[in-house]
């Protein structure tokens, strides 16, 4: 069946908002116009996030198994890195070790997904029965090739994947960007859509997970809850400094289900949902 598409997209922008206010807080001090992971300025010596691990891919994949229609091999997900100060050499390297191939087309000016001064100025992809792969470089200056920019990398997993086959592409990726030479760690976030089989099913991958309610937004047909646990690494600061301020572990989205006939839609995030309520990627 399928869902109310205005008020789906109506949840899309709220979520989105939210996520961008966030974020916007958190990189303040990351350099004019820098926004969340799409911050291409040095960010402050203080770490605001944490990288999700193969561990979280494994306890999410458990914990969402039994709430989704098909259990996690139905469910439609997507891994997303960043990766600061890349030049466009290393870009071009690492999609070379990972069998990808380079988009011959002058990117730079054409698009920019961030409404900034940066736009993709490259990018690589590589479509298989593993799954889509796509490397993006950002930043403002195509002309120095030794120049930084912020990597970023995202992976759409095929239909019914495996759990170790989503783990080996992982594994596979965070090799490669780690083998760039940058100073900068790889920042994973992890995120799931599926359909639940019950009523409750997000609160109950969150009781599972021992998260504690950081932030809630909810309408007639959405509840977002944003929760804190110990039990996974991926985690993002939610305020500036070490003193008071909540670490976002996981947060889970619930649409839809209110009425008869209408299986709810489940997206989670870790740490948080990056992008849409939709089965869109990461």
């Amino acid at each position: 069946m399928m869902s109310n598409p205005r008020a789906k997209q109506g949840a899309g922008i709220v979520l989105a908002f939210l996520a961008l206010a966030v974020l916007a807080t958190i990189y303040t001090a990351g350099g004019k116009g820098s926004i969340g992971w799409s911050v291409t300025a040095p960010k402050k010596p203080d770490v605001q996030m944490s990288s999700a691990t193969g561990e979280d891919m494994e306890k999410l994949w458990n914990w969402a198994d039994g709430e989704l229609g098909g259990g996690s091999r139905a469910a439609s997900w997507h891994l997303r890195w960043s990766l600061d100060g890349v030049t466009a050499d290393q870009a071009a390297r690492t999609a070379e070790a990972l069998g990808m191939t380079a988009d011959a087309k002058d990117l730079a000016g054409g698009k920019d997904e961030n409404k900034t001064s940066g736009g993709i100025l490259w990018e690589a992809a590589r479509s298989s029965a593993e799954g889509t792969l796509k490397l993006q470089l950002l930043g403002t200056d195509r002309e120095n090739r030794e120049a930084g920019g912020q990597a970023v990398m995202t992976y759409h997993a095929p239909p019914a994947a495996e759990l170790r086959a989503i783990l080996s592409e992982m594994t596979e990726v965070n090799a490669a960007l780690t083998a760039t030479g940058t100073d900068s760690k790889p920042m994973m976030s992890i995120k799931l859509y599926g359909h639940a089989i019950r009523v409750g099913a997000a609160g109950r991958i969150a009781q599972k997970a021992g998260g504690a309610v950081l932030d809630e937004y909810k309408d007639s047909r959405t509840i977002v809850r944003t929760y804190s646990t110990t039990a996974l690494t991926g985690a993002m600061r939610l305020g500036e400094g070490k003193e008071g301020s909540a670490s976002a572990s996981i947060q889970l989205a619930e649409h839809g289900g209110g009425d008869a006939g209408i299986a709810a839609e489940i997206t989670a995030g870790i740490p948080l949902i990056n992008g849409d309520l939709s089965e869109s990627g990461a």
